[in-house]
């Protein structure tokens, strides 16, 4: 079962996606504006200070998402008992022993037919040297 944790962190993980995807958008119309614009004036500086912006304001957005994301994560926390790892190790092991005790009981089968086919095998080869 999926916990309210793990919808929050998916969410954070699309809007940390939307925040790059715009991004590239951004700076890619950026780029052919700048290119025009170059070609009719001398923008150098201008662009090389727009793109030192746009990228602290990508940053910071990541930087927001990610706080936003701890914030949330810390607030579930609280209403939402994280289930212990020992809850989880008990599943597994309880399922780890069933499976060994599932194929102990195969094997004991396993031997047992193999050293009845023995015995009778040994039986058979000590009738046949006596007579």
């Amino acid at each position: 079962m999926r916990t309210i944790k793990f919808y929050q962190e998916q969410a954070q993980k699309n809007v940390d996606k939307l925040i790059t995807v715009v991004e590239m958008q951004y700076n890619a119309l950026s780029s052919v504006t700048f290119t025009y614009a170059g070609k009719i004036t001398n923008v150098l500086t201008i662009k090389s200070n727009h793109d030192k912006l746009s990228y602290m304001a990508y940053g910071n957005a990541h930087k927001f998402n990610a706080l936003i994301g701890k914030k949330m994560g810390e607030l579930i926390v609280k209403f939402e008992k994280p289930q212990k790892t020992t809850t989880m190790a008990k599943a597994v092991t309880e399922k780890t022993v069933v499976n060994a005790k599932t194929k102990a009981m195969a094997a004991k089968k396993a031997t047992a037919k193999f050293t009845q086919k023995a015995m009778n095998k040994a039986v058979k080869t000590a009738e046949e040297l006596s007579s």
